[in-house]
């Protein structure tokens, strides 16, 4: 019984631990067609209002999976950009991203930088709906590298 409770509160722990790393992917979509996002990276300014927020996904995602996503992280000025979990990880500037001194530098990095791949999606909330462009579709938005 003891060791049943242990185990038990391990586990909890443990599971605790992994959502607050932002290690727990969330699930999108319908039956075997399911979109799973995982957050790899981000940047906040000082004064942590300014978010880039920097997603794998996998599966089929459509627009509609994205801005479901986009809604739970956050508003106020959040730039998110989501990379097909085919991306070559080399290609998504995860270290430069955290290590930016400014917003700016962060932008200048994800559309500027060497070697920096394209993402498929990018959403901006900066009032309380997000707005999705998918970059295939609309390749030459502002929004899209």
């Amino acid at each position: 019984m003891l060791m049943e409770k242990m185990v038990i509160r391990f586990l909890f722990f443990l599971a605790l631990a992994a959502m607050l790393s932002g290690c727990v992917q969330d699930k999108y979509g319908k039956g075997t067609d399911s979109v799973t996002f995982s957050k790899i990276g981000g940047f906040t300014d000082r004064n942590g209002q300014a978010k880039i927020r920097l997603i794998v996904y996998s599966g089929e995602a459509e627009r509609e999976d994205i801005k479901r996503y986009a809604e739970r992280l956050g508003c106020g000025m959040l730039f998110a950009y989501f990379y097909p979990d085919s991306t070559d990880r080399n290609e998504i500037p995860v270290e430069e991203i955290q290590s930016a001194r400014s917003f700016v530098e962060a932008r200048e990095i994800l559309f500027k930088g060497e070697g920096v791949g394209k993402w498929r999606f990018a959403a901006q909330c900066l009032t309380l709906i997000p707005t999705v462009t998918d970059c295939q579709e609309a390749p030459i938005s502002t929004n899209c590298r």
